[in-house]
């Protein structure tokens, strides 16, 4: 509840309901769980990883809300057309999109070969453009809608062994802002989401060596708040720009880093012996 008004926060995503591609684990999870926990329906997606899905399904459940599990390979056009049409068969006409799935293979810029960078296209870049395009009939006959895009400090940086990569999260800042445009004449907003470097997951500590432990020690250090961040910060912030409490944010690219990509804190990181 709101302390000041009573009123129940994001009481307007009750009923409503989302798709969260790549939502089997990790970051994808907790987005469409933070969903679930203020009464969206979630339709929950994964390219293989049926067994994963069930369980963000049961998470969603928990909370109080509906989910459906779908599985298809967003590197396929049809599949990506029929995620939607099985979402929306299972849970009515969807109202919020959060593209979040994406790989992100590491390679020497040099040895990519041309099919290789097709592919991290086709599945980071050409699926958000479609599954934009089905849902978009909906959310324009019901008058609203919301697409949040999930991006990665790689859009606003250079990162060595990564090129296929950035250039599809930079491509996704080109859609957000020029899809925000467009729909937004019918009061559909689009904006992304930049989380920091190497946000924190139950899993990630479990046998890492000791220099990659150094690594995001030094990590921790560069950020101001000299900390990593954690998923659920990822998905309150997802949850409160596809909300009504976010209703006059459009085109935003919104770092939630730490503010690790605008002030990097290179004086109180400790690189010991040069």
């Amino acid at each position: 509840m709101s302390p000041n008004t009573g009123i129940p926060v994001y009481a307007d995503l009750k009923g409503k309901t989302a798709l969260v591609t790549g939502s089997s684990k990790n970051m994808g999870r907790t987005i469409a769980e933070s969903l679930g926990e203020v009464g969206v329906n979630v339709g929950i997606t994964g390219r293989s990883d049926r067994e994963g899905c069930e369980a963000t399904a049961r998470a969603v459940e928990a909370a109080g809300s509906e989910a459906a599990v779908t599985i298809g390979d967003l590197g396929d056009v049809d599949d990506v057309k029929s995620i939607v049409n099985d979402i929306r068969k299972e849970l009515g006409p969807i109202d919020i999109l959060v593209n979040n799935a994406a790989i992100r293979p590491s390679k020497p810029f040099e040895e990519i070969e041309l099919d290789e960078y097709q592919h991290v296209l086709d599945v980071n870049l050409r699926s958000a453009f479609v599954a934009s395009q089905q849902v978009v009939p909906d959310m324009r006959e019901r008058g609203e809608g919301s697409i949040c895009n999930i991006l990665g400090l790689m859009a606003l940086q250079g990162r060595r062994t990564k090129a296929h990569g950035v250039v599809t999260k930079t491509g996704l800042i080109g859609l957000t802002k020029t899809l925000a445009a467009e729909l937004g004449p019918h009061n559909i907003r689009v904006n992304s989401v930049i989380p920091g470097r190497k946000i924190q997951t139950t899993q990630d500590l479990e046998n890492m060596s000791g220099k990659k432990r150094a690594d995001l020690r030094k990590l921790a250090q560069a950020t101001p708040l000299r900390r990593r961040g954690n998923p659920k910060e990822i998905a309150s912030t997802v949850r409160f720009l596809v909300s009504n409490e976010a209703s006059f944010i459009n085109a935003e690219i919104l770092k939630v880093d730490g503010g690790l990509n605008t002030c990097v804190d290179i004086e109180n990181i400790d690189v010991g012996e040069l």
